[in-house]
């Protein structure tokens, strides 16, 4: 295991992850030209990007790595305030953890995630692509542009602050995990299904033509499209803005808990529901 510290002003390419000229250990010395993270094999390095650039110091452009060892952590600072890869080749590196604090980073982060474990992120603007298996989104701005074929976590949230955190996943980009995903705070924006969503505080937003299975203890669930096939609201808000025929087949709203299914037409089906002390607002007609 090594530590690599990139300062981008190698007497070579001085964008190039694969020089290691471009990178100091922890003495602050140069590394070899061959010698760069993810290049030794049998080793798990640690890639941190911790330093403004300075001087004739140069940012570090998309790289394909796929092939490379697997890195113990891949770490951004808030203090690195260069470029990060681009939306064309988005920086792809095979790591244990990925630890993204973007925000001094210049303009939007692109990082190819199918090739890391779990991936922390805490400020700044990410478009991530590619699958993780799992995927803390604590603070900051992602744009998800990636398939979510994933098995593991997905978790939104920071302080109750909808603007704290947001994570956007756009419609036509495949499915979310099996397992829960999480919304402790912030905003989800789903343009695809969500197999269980468990909103706490914060928003979650369904696109059109998106299906859900919920447990909302606190937030407010917006409601799109797409039908309902458990909602239960044991505190927060669930509110519609769809105007197609849509089916909630099981509703139950705890005490405190705000359920309103008027979309102004009426045609919102509900096949069973139970009210334990909340608010039920009922299509027009109903």
């Amino acid at each position: 295991m090594a530590l690599f510290r990139w300062r981008g002003d190698g007497a070579g390419t001085k964008t190039d992850w694969d020089d290691g000229r471009n990178w100091i250990d922890a003495t602050g010395a140069a590394y070899a030209q061959a010698v760069y993270p993810g290049a030794t094999p049998g080793t798990a390095d640690d890639a941190l990007f911790d330093a403004a650039l300075t001087g004739t110091q140069q940012a570090m452009t998309g790289y394909d790595g796929s092939a490379l060892e697997k890195l113990a952590s891949l770490r951004v600072s808030a203090d690195y305030d260069g470029v990060f890869g681009d939306v064309a080749l988005p920086l792809t590196i095979p790591a244990t953890l990925a630890i993204v604090d973007a925000e001094a980073v210049s303009g939007t982060a692109y990082l190819e995630g199918a090739m890391i474990d779990t991936l922390l992120v805490t400020a700044g603007t990410i478009n991530l692509q590619g699958d993780v298996l799992n995927a803390y989104i604590l603070k900051g701005t992602v744009t998800a542009t990636c398939a979510w074929g994933m098995g593991g976590t997905l978790v939104v949230g920071y302080e109750a602050l909808s603007s704290d955190a947001s994570l956007t996943i756009p419609a036509g980009t495949g499915s979310v995990p099996t397992e829960p995903v999480r919304v402790f705070a912030g905003a989800l924006v789903a343009g695809v299904d969500i197999p269980q969503l468990v909103l706490s505080a914060g928003t979650a937003s369904l696109g059109a033509g998106c299906s859900i299975e919920a447990l909302v203890t606190g937030g407010i669930l917006t409601w799109a499209g797409g039908d309902i096939d458990t909602c239960t609201l044991l505190g927060g808000s669930m509110l519609t803005t769809v105007r197609t025929p849509q089916t909630v087949a099981k509703l139950t709203v705890g005490r405190g808990a705000v359920a309103n299914l008027d979309n102004g037409v009426g045609n919102i089906t509900v096949t069973d529901s139970l009210n334990l002390g909340g608010t039920i607002t009922q299509p027009v007609g109903v």
